[in-house]
Order: structure tokens, then C-alpha cells, then sequence
């Protein structure tokens, strides 16, 4: 069958992009975001607050704008910005500082074997909180978060073959569901106190604990600078003598970027909670 050689396919609706009617202003606030990003949280109020006053500094004869919710998604999509959660403490680290620190901390870690070399962390668990997706045949309605949490010590070695058992502080000394249970038979410690934290003396029950599991070995302990963990220089003070454990405090304001538990242990181990 003949066909028409003639016939053009359809053109495809091409974007055009229009062009900026305020230059300068939005030079302005562009570069003013890109400044600021990193240093505060920010929202569209914030973004058409600024951009009335750049309007107002660099275009003298502009007439008074709404800067509506139109005009901000545009602005928006012209630089590529978009909305982001924070996520871990990252933000507050000082690559320099790390940079500086790390020959120190290697130097230390590098005299053990991995299997020899354990990190130690706490954090805190919603162990009630839901998810907050459902399955279901009709919309459902939200409910007060459970914020009821403990807290967890999860300590494990270099090579990942050593997990010590959890340490978990509560808030009560005797909870209901330990009735009539031997606490012995359940695979973990359990601490108790008035807001489920790590306390000095937590810790020195915990720290001894863990040397006495050490017994025969040599072992290298990386810790945090939290306020729950006792300080060498107070050791002595406390009563603290290990035989078989060396403990060595990371440097302050870093653990984000050197801790092993936090670059993904602690993150993963909620992940198969929850699930």
C-alpha cells in the first residue's frame, strides 16, 4: 500500500523557558540561599520575605509584587531546589578537625588485631511506636505517638565475628513483664533509672562487665566523650581497674564520622526491629 511521503510526524510541545523579569533580585536571592542553606533551616515564607526586600534594594522602580506560591515553585525549579530532611549529626562535624585526628586514632587501632578492636554506643528506642502506614479499606485516622523509649548499649568488635550481649536501661527497676522470669535466662543486662539513661554508674557496671569477658586478651575499647561514661582521670576515683581492656575516648564533636556504630550499625539494627 502506497504511503504519503509528505506527512510530517507531530511536533513534539517543546518548554520554553521565560525569561526572568527581575535580574538582579534574582541573582540576589539566589546567591543569598546558597549561603544560608547550610546554616538554617529554610522555607518558601523565608524566600518571598527575602525577595521583596532585594526587589525593593535593587529594582527601585519595580512595582509592588505578591511573589505568590507560583512565582516561588518556579523560582524553585529555575535552581534546582528542593526539600530535604536532615539526617545524623554530620552536619555538625569539622572535616579539618577530623582530617587532624584520624593519623592519631589509626595509630591507636592499628596496634590490635580487628578482632581485638570494639566500639561501644548507646541509643535510644521507641519500642512502642508504630508505624504510620497501614493497610486498610478506608482512610485512618492518626493517634498519639507512644514516645515510651529505653535506652540500648550495643557494643560488637572490628571484624564484625564478636557481638557482646545488649545492656538495656529503663525506667523501672522490677517492669511487670519480668514477673515471675529469671532475668539471668533472658541473654541481656537490664538497668534501671528515672529517664532510661546511661549514668557513670551504668557505664562502670557495664565497662567491668565487659573486661571480665575479656578475660586472657588484650583488647582496644573506642568510646564517645558522652557525660554517661567516666573519664580516665576518674577511673581510680570510681574504682575502676581493668586488666584485659584499654579504653580510648574519640575526640569530641566527630563520632559522626569515625564511630562504626554510627555509620550504620545503630541505623541497622532499628531497621530489623521495626521490621
Amino acid at each position: 500500500m502506497a504511503t504519503d511521503t509528505n506527512v510530517q510526524p507531530p511536533r513534539l510541545a517543546l518548554r520554553t523557558h521565560q525569561a526572568v523579569l527581575y535580574s538582579q533580585m534574582e541573582l540576589a536571592l539566589n546567591r543569598w540561599f546558597l549561603e544560608q542553606q547550610d546554616k538554617v533551616n529554610l522555607n518558601g515564607d523565608m524566600l518571598r520575605t527575602k525577595a521583596a526586600r532585594f526587589l525593593l534594594e535593587l529594582h527601585l522602580d519595580a512595582p509592588e509584587m505578591a511573589f505568590s506560591q507560583g512565582w516561588l515553585e518556579k523560582f524553585k525549579n529555575r535552581h534546582e531546589i528542593k526539600s530535604f530532611h536532615h539526617f545524623g549529626e554530620s552536619g555538625a562535624l569539622d572535616m579539618e578537625a577530623v582530617g587532624t585526628a584520624l593519623p592519631d586514632i589509626r595509630a591507636v587501632v592499628d596496634a590490635y588485631a580487628k578482632k581485638d578492636v570494639f566500639n561501644m554506643d548507646e541509643t535510644g528506642l521507641y519500642w512502642r511506636l508504630q508505624a504510620d502506614n497501614s493497610l486498610a479499606t478506608h482512610q485512618l485516622e492518626g493517634r498519639k505517638i507512644n514516645k515510651e523509649h529505653i535506652t540500648l548499649v550495643i557494643c560488637a568488635n572490628s571484624d564484625s565475628h564478636e557481638k557482646i550481649p545488649l545492656t538495656i536501661i529503663g525506667k523501672h527497676l522490677n517492669p511487670c513483664c519480668f514477673k515471675g522470669i529469671n532475668r539471668d535466662t533472658l541473654g541481656t543486662r537490664y538497668h534501671a533509672n528515672a529517664k532510661a539513661w546511661m549514668t557513670q554508674n551504668v557505664f562502670r557496671l557495664w565497662l567491668l562487665d565487659f573486661d571480665r569477658r575479656m578475660q586472657g586478651r588484650q583488647v582496644l575499647l573506642l568510646l564517645d566523650n558522652c557525660p554517661g561514661h567516666i573519664p580516665l582521670e576518674k577511673f581510680a576515683e570510681m574504682n575502676v581497674v581493668l586488666r584485659n581492656t584499654r579504653v580510648f575516648y574519640l575526640p569530641p564533636n566527630m563520632t559522626s564520622a569515625v564511630q562504626p556504630c554510627d555509620a550504620g550499625i545503630i541505623r541497622t539494627f532499628k531497621a530489623y526491629y521495626r521490621k
